[in-house]
């Protein structure tokens, strides 16, 4: 199996839609976020763009829950751009939380978590909660995004790169 194929099926998760992420400039707003377009693109993610992903040429994302309303990974997004990274490590490792720690491209982080089976999207949401907020981050973004997704009215939910 290809470094491709193995992350796509870490990534596994919604076959209806995926991210897709340009870098507009070296800028940042004043947040401190790098400036960039993203938008979902309808289809699955493919084996070619995860290359392309990480050869640095475009930023895919996937989208983790599935129409099932299940998902096999998820991520806390810690949006703070002066994040002290060893510091994070240092309280994962503390609690023994089973995340590998991201550098996002912003300088915030992604602690993403990998399971073996599919679980409810709602209850991994609550699981990443929990760890969020016993890292100090209680208002950090979770993905799954969603709980459900109504597949019949469009949804897809929400995509992380």
């Amino acid at each position: 199996m290809t470094t491709e194929e193995r992350f796509l099926e870490a990534f596994a998760g919604s076959q209806e839609g995926h991210g897709k992420t340009t870098v507009t400039s070296s800028r940042r707003g004043r947040d401190g976020k790098a400036e960039a377009k993203s938008f979902v693109v309808r289809g699955p993610l493919t084996v070619d763009q995860v290359a392309q992903h990480l050869a640095g040429q475009q930023g895919f994302g996937a989208i983790p829950i599935t129409r099932e309303n299940m998902a096999k990974f998820g991520a806390i997004d810690i949006d703070q751009y002066d994040l002290d990274h060893n510091a994070l490590i240092a309280k994962v490792r503390k609690y023994r939380l089973p995340v590998i720690p991201c550098r996002s491209k912003s300088g915030g982080a992604h602690l993403f978590v990998f399971l073996k089976d599919w679980v409810e999207a709602r209850l991994l949401r609550e699981y990443l909660g929990e760890m969020a907020s016993a890292l100090g981050y209680a208002k950090a973004e979770i993905f799954p995004k969603q709980d459900s997704i109504l597949i019949e009215k469009g949804d897809v939910g929400n995509f992380i790169n």
